[in-house]
């Protein structure tokens, strides 16, 4: 059941992975885990209810070739750690490389400030020339 729900989470999350034959397009998105009760009168075997329940496989083969050595033969929990330590620490590298998607909005907002502040010192300046010149004019006159 745990293999099929990272196989959902890979097809679900877009992760690649080595497949010797099969395809994750063959996992569902939703898989009904049931078990089948017994028909009334009838009684359940006790070995069934104790055996695991099996899971379909979606005829997916890993290729675990691009794995060492040491890492295909280390089964302990040491090892899991490591590797669920590992992940944590990608993917909060992954997370810190994000783009913040809202500077992009508040960039276009400070443009349009800025473009607006330029109109508003150009007719301040071409105010202020025309100030200047009628006071000149005056100046003159007098």
């Amino acid at each position: 059941m745990e293999r099929s729900a990272i196989y959902r989470r890979c097809r679900v999350d877009e992760i690649g992975i080595p497949l010797l034959k099969g395809n994750l397009k063959n996992v569902p998105m939703e898989e009904s885990l049931t078990v089948d009760k017994p028909v009334q009168g009838e009684e359940a075997e006790e070995d069934e209810s104790e055996r695991p329940q099996e899971v379909q496989d979606y005829g997916i083969e890993i290729d675990y070739s691009e794995l060492e050595d040491e890492e295909m033969e280390d089964s302990s929990p040491e090892a899991a750690a490591r590797f669920d330590e590992e992940i944590v620490k990608v993917t909060a590298e992954i997370e810190r490389m994000v783009p913040n998607l809202k500077a992009s909005d508040r960039l276009g907002d400070v443009e349009l400030k800025l473009a607006e502040t330029e109109k508003e010192a150009d007719k301040a300046r071409k105010d202020s020339k025309k100030a200047r010149d009628q006071f000149n004019d005056v100046k003159q006159r007098r």
